[in-house]
């Protein structure tokens, strides 16, 4: 399942592997200075006066806390390659460091997630 919210200028996506689902998902965000154009849109952090992109994945919430990991390392970005009335496509990749509470060992548990072909093709 995908959704999209296009308001106030930025293209936002949510992508769940079920519809019935919400966990886990992938969500990015591509938020244009002026229109949306093809373009390399970095991560945020990088260049926060300047278009830019938020990339996240979210796992199931554990009982201690929600795991939200944010892809922050240099070479995230998210490339918009088209931009039509109808669609808007490209790719991206990135990685975060996973980490969430395991309540029975009582430890946080960290792990490495890496996109490295992601592909997208949304119909507005």
């Amino acid at each position: 399942m995908v959704t999209v919210d296009t308001t106030g200028g930025q293209v936002a996506v949510i992508a769940t592997e079920d519809s019935s689902l919400p966990y886990p998902n992938l969500e990015f965000v591509i938020a244009p200075v002026g229109p949306l154009t093809p373009g390399i849109y970095p991560a945020q952090n990088l260049v926060p006066l300047e278009s830019n992109s938020i990339l996240s994945y979210v796992a199931p919430p554990t009982q201690q806390i929600e795991s939200t990991d944010f892809f922050v390392s240099a070479d995230d970005t998210i490339t918009v390659t088209s931009v039509t009335s109808t669609t808007v496509s490209g790719n991206f990749h990135g990685t975060a460091l996973f980490q969430y509470y395991d309540p029975i060992s009582e430890n946080s548990v960290d792990s490495t997630i890496t996109i490295t072909n992601g592909v997208f093709n949304i119909k507005l």
